[in-house]
This record gives structure tokens, C-alpha cells and sequence, in this order.
């Protein structure tokens, strides 16, 4: 069954064991944000770098889209030897990443809204080295974000991933200490 809303086509799905789901299907622009729509641009030897918007939570609440993605720039690549899988890997240096909370009418264009969770610890003590891949949670008359917070540089820092809770009342009030879980 092909179903056709106000925030893109889709259809409804149903899996091996029976459960129906809605499945949208992609934008034919994607992706319908990206560095330069969030300024993550800067300049290095006379050369424009772009940052990286990946992995947005999204939600429909009140007639529009919110999307949490996260979102870092000035890192630069590099490689690792992982001695789990005995091989070199690539991997990103002096990345931090932090989340943006966007919002809009018809899920495709997305404007900032201003509140940024910040993953360099000026807000808070427990994570310094990012946030990430936040989900958004309706709970009553507020929101559960829960995503991944880095206690220690990423690729290098074994064990330092923990899980990071935010709450919020509306997805436009920038989550405040007495807010956070």
C-alpha cells in the first residue's frame, strides 16, 4: 500500500513475522542537510574543508520535523592499527562532536533553531569528546534524548563511550543542568 502524507511518500512495510511498519522513502536530494547548511565550513592552506552532519534523530511533533544530527568540523583523517581485527583502520582526529537541534515544516528544509548540545564539556563535566547519534523520545510533556557521550578521545580511548540522557520540555528549550538526566 503506497500512502502519501504531508512530509514525503511512503509505504506501508510488513516484515517476516507479520508487524506492519511505516517506511519512508528517501528525498530524491539527499541529503537534505549538509555541512554548508550549518556553516560546519572552514579554510586550511588556501583550501575550503566541509565538517560532517551525520545520524539525525527525528521526530513529528507540533505540525514539523525536529532533527538532532551530529555534526563536527576541523578533524582531519588518519589511521590506527585495531588490534581486534589486526588491521590498520581510518579514523577521524580532533573531531568533537556536538548535536544541532533543526526544525522544519515539510522535512525537507531545515532551519537551525539555535540550541546546540555542546560535546567539548563547557556545559557539563561528563563528556568532552562528543555527542552523538542523539534519538528522541515523546515522554508525557517532555522529551528523552539519549544518544552516545565520549568520555575519551574516539578510536583511542577503550571503554569510553557511555550512555548520555538529556530532557527537555519543548525540542526548542536549550536542555539546561537541572534539565539533563
Amino acid at each position: 500500500m503506497k500512502i502519501k502524507n504531508t512530509i514525503g511518500d511512503g509505504k506501508v512495510v510488513v516484515t517476516e513475522r507479520g508487524h506492519h511498519i511505516f517506511q519512508l522513502e528517501s528525498h530524491t536530494n539527499n541529503p537534505v542537510v549538509g555541512p554548508r547548511d550549518l556553516g560546519l565550513v572552514w579554510h586550511e592552506n588556501g583550501k575550503e574543508k566541509l565538517g560532517a552532519v551525520f545520524n539525525g534523530g527525528a521526530i513529528y511533533y507540533e505540525n514539523h520535523v525536529w532533527l538532532t544530527p551530529r555534526c563536527h568540523q576541523r578533524y582531519y583523517k588518519t589511521t590506527f592499527f585495531d588490534p581486534k581485527l589486526q588491521r590498520e583502520r581510518v579514523c577521524l582526529e580532533n573531531y568533537v562532536s556536538e548535536v544541532r537541534v533543526l526544525k522544519s515544516e515539510n522535512g525537507i528544509r531545515f532551519q537551525p533553531t539555535g540550541v546546540t548540545i555542546y560535546g567539548d564539556g563547557r556545559d557539563h563535566d561528563d563528556f568532552k569528546y562528543g555527542i552523538e547519534d542523539i534519538r528522541i523520545i515523546p515522554c508525557d510533556d517532555f522529551f528523552v534524548m539519549v544518544g552516545c557521550g565520549k568520555t575519551g578521545p574516539p578510536f583511542k580511548a577503550s571503554g569510553a563511550d557511555r550512555i548520555a540522557v538529556y530532557t527537555t520540555c519543548l525540542l526548542y528549550t536549550s536542555p539546561s543542568p537541572r534539565d539533563r538526566g
